[in-house]
């Protein structure tokens, strides 16, 4: 009983200081229905990663407070990335077009 009362007083201490990234990602009009299957957040880097909800909401849990790079990661689209100091939640980020892998030759 009193390591079981240990465990969860050290677990309450660990994740005490942790926070969650909160946003809304934004698809281009035409996006193609599956586009939230391929899409990822990325928290510095690979650090810590989220996934995106049907509604374009995601939720990136026990990131410890500080400053991130937040990053979306989508085969196909492009976002914008954000740097998340102290800014109003959740995060609204929205697409910025459509990747372009090969150059059109003329």
């Amino acid at each position: 009983m009193l390591l079981l009362l240990v465990a969860a007083f050290l677990q309450q201490l660990v994740t005490s200081d942790c926070t969650s990234i909160e946003g809304v990602v934004v698809p281009p009009l035409n996006a193609s229905p599956d586009w939230v299957i391929h899409t990822r957040v990325r928290v510095d880097g690979q650090k810590y990663i989220g996934f995106v909800k049907t509604d374009g909401s995601f939720v990136v849990s026990d990131v410890p407070s500080g400053s991130y790079l937040v990053e979306i990661t989508n085969p196909v689209y492009l976002f914008q990335t954000n740097v998340v100091k102290s800014v109003p939640y959740p995060l609204r980020i929205t697409s910025v077009g459509k990747a372009a892998f090969f150059q059109v030759r003329l």
